[in-house]
């Protein structure tokens, strides 16, 4: 009937009004292009960025005359795979535009025609860029407070061997001179300065272990792997808790300041372990395949709430260490991660991406 078709058209018309309107006042770029490239609507936020002429002139141009050719092709591609597969994807996007980076976070989703075929998709673009400078910022900043703990490190190793342990050693020659001098009736005090040497001796070596915790030095002395096995063999000379570990060879795999931050976590993990969890076995399994290198710590101790340890890492010391491994994990593109249930034990894994340098 006439007046039901022109209800509909009219229904019709409106909704795509609001359509139109939606689009243009949405801050997120919105384009719909098809699998050649071609654009067939664009919102006010694109054309703003541009500088753009009116609509009317934009629709049905290509990507190329958006984008400079490289980021145009690129998204391109990711569109046509988008159309292939039929599914959605997230990526991030960098743009160089007039000398400045822009950071998008960019969600292309397949359009679907009513007979379920694919040609066309509508891409959705948040400029991240504060985001992605606050991030730098931070990274920045933790890499020069990291650094600086490192040579603070040092400093005081250097401190403890050269000094501390020194003057322990040359207290220990004093206290055996003075045990030569003790007669054979004075057999108890004899005894006694023997405890005291004793003593001595083992303040010297926990002197130097301590230091040597403090240093990475070790990772260039006998390199990464073999450095993880003495924290390791160390930890359960300490504690007698049984360690498994499946370890590959990561010599020569990360540089100096990745090796170091992959030191420090297990360091730190083994630490908590000895620290808090009363485990009777710990495994550390570090493994390797076509797209990242995984390392997994697992005890069998009493658990943890993780999410309450992480919320007041900020006001009590004992979990300050948690923000650390998580700030380590990041400067490495490590994804970090935490499983602890109340008497089952705890589990940490990092997963650090395959790059060419780790090939």
């Amino acid at each position: 009937m006439p007046g039901t078709q022109f209800n509909a058209e009219k229904a019709i018309r409106e909704s795509e009004e609001r359509y139109r309107v939606i689009l243009q006042t949405i801050s997120d770029e919105v384009i719909i292009v098809d699998e050649s490239g071609i654009i067939e609507t664009i919102n006010d936020a694109v054309m703003s960025r541009h500088y753009l002429p009116p609509q009317n002139v934009v629709v049905d141009t290509s990507l190329n005359a958006l984008f400079p050719e490289h980021f145009a092709q690129r998204r391109l591609r990711v569109i046509q795979q988008v159309i292939r597969a039929k599914e959605a994807r997230q990526i991030e996007e960098q743009l160089l535009l007039d000398g400045d980076v822009i950071w998008f976070s960019t969600k292309i989703n397949p359009l679907f025609d009513t007979d379920g075929s694919c040609s066309k998709v509508v891409v959705v673009s948040r400029d991240i860029t504060i985001e992605k400078d606050r991030e730098w910022f931070l990274r920045s900043f933790s890499k020069s407070i990291l650094s600086a703990q490192e040579d603070e490190r040092k400093r005081v190793a250097r401190e403890l061997h050269d000094g501390l342990a020194q003057r322990l050693a040359v207290l220990r020659l004093d206290l055996r001179r003075v045990e030569k001098g003790i007669g054979a009736e004075q057999e108890d005090v004899r005894l006694r300065m023997h405890g005291a040497i004793d003593s001595v001796n083992s303040l010297i070596d926990e002197t130097r272990r301590i230091a040597q915790n403090l240093t990475p030095a070790i990772l260039e002395d006998i390199g990464l792997t073999s450095a993880i096995q003495r924290i390791l063999r160390e930890f359960s000379g300490r504690t007698e808790v049984k360690v498994e570990s499946e370890l590959i060879d990561l010599d020569g795999l990360f540089t100096v300041t990745e090796e170091i931050h992959f030191y420090r976590i297990i360091q730190e993990v083994i630490n908590n372990i000895e620290r808090h969890s009363r485990a009777v076995t710990v495994r550390l399994a570090i493994h390797k395949n076509a797209h990242a290198i995984e390392f997994v710590i697992a005890d069998d101790g009493i658990g943890f709430d993780v999410q309450h340890a992480i919320a007041s890492s900020s006001l009590q010391g004992d979990h300050q260490g948690l923000r650390g491994l998580q700030e380590r994990a990041r400067l490495v593109n490590g994804e970090f991660a935490i499983s602890s249930i109340a008497g089952n034990g705890t589990s940490v894994s990092l997963t650090v991406p395959i790059t060419d340098k780790t090939l």
